[in-house]
């Protein structure tokens, strides 16, 4: 799998965000799967930061099949403990306890730190909870407990992966909801539609969601114009 312009341009995303970025991968084909899942690693590798992959539906085998497909040194990196490949079962269980994975996060970040490395990357699939009752409930206290101890303590970046052909569209508008950025068809974007977890904590939710949806529509759209009176600053220089 060769990188296209536009996968190329989403590795470039990657590597400018911000320690503190919360992402969704949003995605229905494995191809988009790929291709995000291959360039945020491959930005974590340029950015001298360190990565937890935690498995789900493809195998160990099919990720380094992916990776050493644009030229990473999958072994060397594996041996180093730049990049650590996990399987589902040994970090989440069964019974999803947020109180061990977080407790599990914030050893690696901690760790990552004390090895050198400038941030901890960690990607995820949790799709498993989404089946069970109550789920984005348990979604909420699980987000709620690591936006407060692991991405408010330690530089961290985060990808979380969601595939649309699973879950039905009001449990994927939830999970977009909860996250600040959105990867959607190898582009990254501000996710204009965020919602603060607080927000869903709150007794009235959706005064609260249109306060925020409309402070977005007010933030992008001054974006906007100041890119376009730029570009127009631009053009007229060379009138």
């Amino acid at each position: 799998m060769r990188c296209s312009s536009l996968c190329n341009k989403l590795r470039n995303q990657f590597e400018d965000l911000e320690n503190g970025a919360h992402i969704a991968l949003v995605y229905n084909q494995k191809k988009d799967w790929s291709k995000a899942i291959s360039q945020f690693i491959a930005a974590a590798m340029e950015n001298n930061e360190k990565i937890v992959y935690i498995n789900d539906d493809y195998s160990v085998e099919f990720i380094k099949g992916i990776l050493k497909d644009i030229d990473l040194d999958i072994e060397r990196l594996i041996n180093k403990g730049q990049l650590i490949l996990y399987p589902r079962e040994q970090i989440y269980e069964n019974d999803f306890n947020p109180d061990n994975i977080l407790d599990f996060l914030t050893k690696e970040a901690k760790k990552a730190i004390e090895e050198g490395y400038e941030a901890f990357n960690i990607t995820g699939e949790i799709s498993f909870l989404l089946k069970q009752h109550n789920s984005f409930k348990k979604i909420i206290e699980y987000e709620k407990k690591v936006e407060e101890n692991l991405f408010k303590q330690f530089p961290v970046k985060a990808l979380c992966r969601y595939n649309m052909e699973i879950f039905d569209e009001k449990l994927i508008k939830n999970m977009i909801q909860l996250h600040p950025y959105l990867v959607w068809e190898n582009r990254l974007y501000k996710n204009p539609y965020y919602i603060s977890i607080d927000s869903f904590n709150s007794k009235n939710i959706y005064k609260k969601e249109l306060k925020e949806w409309l402070k977005n529509i007010k933030y992008y759209q001054k974006k906007k114009e100041k890119y376009f009176n730029n570009l127009k600053e631009e053009k007229n220089k060379f009138k």
